[in-house]
């Protein structure tokens, strides 16, 4: 899509909108110059705090409509801008907007061996609202846990 189509998208989304998208790619670019920049032990204390069982935190409707616009605009974003588009970059903002707009949101991280049968292990980032996926729902189910940050 050309930059002229997406401005005159822009245009006739909602001023809320127009504010998560802003705030979304901001927090991409951040997240993706922390990935880029320093050790995931740096980043992890801006993430939450780690934990062995999350919180079974139930959304309301207006909540989950709000978690669902975040995810929206984290999609988006990060396939608009040109910034990192792994799972780990989109699950930092993610967990991050969920944060400042006071939503319950665990971030995952998770390992699993290459479905190519070589020896390889695969690495996976995705966040949860309650149970719902913000990020990273594709192919989740397949990996281990071996973190998560509330």
């Amino acid at each position: 899509m050309s930059w002229k189509k997406n401005l005159d998208k822009l245009k006739t989304t909602s001023r809320l909108d127009r504010r998560l998208l802003l705030e979304s790619g901001i927090l991409l670019v951040l997240a993706h110059l922390a990935v880029t920049a320093f050790p995931f032990r740096w980043i992890t204390p801006f993430v939450g705090q780690l934990t062995r069982i999350p919180t079974a935190a139930q959304l309301t409707p207006l909540q989950l409509a709000s978690a669902q616009r975040l995810a929206w605009a984290v999609r988006v974003m990060a396939n608009r801008l040109p910034v990192d588009r792994r799972c780990l970059v989109r699950s930092l903002a993610a967990k991050r907007m969920l944060r400042l707009h006071q939503l319950p949101g665990v971030l995952y991280l998770g390992m699993a061996k290459s479905v190519d049968g070589q020896n390889k292990i695969n690495a996976h980032a995705w966040v949860r609202s309650s149970s719902h996926f913000i990020t990273g729902e594709s192919g989740s189910d397949r990996f281990t846990i071996i973190a998560m940050f509330e």
